[in-house]
C-alpha cells in the first residue's frame, strides 16, 4: 500500500451510552492526566487500521456480515486497570467478562485480515496477539500523573452494565478528527446508515 501515512485510518468500536459516559466523567475527568476521546468513551473491537487500496466496500460488507451473524449481549464495566510504561501509562475501565467482546473481535479479525493493515506493529500485536477490551480514561500519563490518579481514584468505583446492540465504524482522515461513518446493528439485516466512500473521498 503506497503512502499509507496519508490514508484515512479506521476502527470498529462499541459506543458507551451517554449515561455511563457521564458517570466516568464525573468520577475521573477532573483528575490530572485523564482524557475524554473526541468520539466519546468507547471499546475498540478492531484497529486502528488502514484499508487496502480499493477494498473499502468489501471491508464494510464483511464487518456488516459479522454483525448480522452476532446477537446482542450484555457486558459489565467494573474497576480500573493500567497498562504501565515509563511516562507513557494508560488507565482504563475493566470489562468484567471480556469473552463476548473477544469472540466478536476474533470474528472481525478473521473476516478482514486480508483487506486491512494494522496502523503499526504495536497495534498489530495488541490486535492480533494480546487483545484485551477496555475503556481508556487516561492516555500517555507520566509516572507522576499515574501515581496521583491512583491515589485519588480509590474514592470512585465504576460498576455499570450495558447491552451491546450495534458496532460503529469510525474514520480519521490525516490531521482530522475521528468521525462516525458506519453503524451496524447486531443480528439485523441492514444498518441505520452505511459509509459513503465516494462522498468522503471528495470531502
Amino acid at each position: 500500500m503506497d503512502h499509507i501515512g496519508a490514508k484515512p485510518r479506521y476502527a470498529v468500536i462499541v459506543r458507551l451510552p451517554r449515561a455511563i459516559e457521564v458517570r466516568i466523567e464525573d468520577a475521573y475527568l477532573s483528575m490530572l492526566g485523564t482524557t475524554r476521546p473526541i468520539m466519546g468513551y468507547h471499546i475498540t473491537l478492531l484497529g486502528p487500521f488502514y484499508i487496502v487500496d480499493h477494498c473499502e466496500a468489501i471491508t464494510t460488507e464483511r464487518v456488516q456480515a459479522v454483525c448480522r451473524r452476532s446477537t446482542p449481549f450484555t457486558i459489565r464495566l467494573q474497576g480500573l486497570g493500567t497498562f504501565a510504561e515509563q511516562d507513557n501509562n494508560v488507565v482504563y475501565v475493566r470489562i468484567a467478562d471480556p469473552s463476548p467482546l473477544a469472540a466478536l473481535h476474533n470474528a472481525l479479525l478473521r473476516a478482514t485480515e486480508d483487506v486491512i493493515v494494522a496502523q503499526n506493529e504495536r497495534y498489530r500485536e495488541w490486535t492480533a496477539e494480546r487483545y484485551m477490551p477496555h475503556v481508556t480514561v487516561g492516555l500517555g500519563m507520566t509516572d507522576n500523573e499515574l501515581s496521583e490518579f491512583l491515589r485519588g481514584s480509590f474514592r470512585f468505583e465504576i460498576d455499570a452494565t450495558l447491552e451491546v446492540t450495534r458496532l460503529w465504524l469510525v474514520e480519521q482522515r490525516p490531521n482530522g478528527p475521528w468521525q462516525y461513518v458506519g453503524e451496524y446493528p447486531l443480528g439485523e439485516q441492514i444498518g441505520d446508515f452505511e459509509p459513503t466512500w465516494e462522498s468522503n473521498e471528495q470531502a
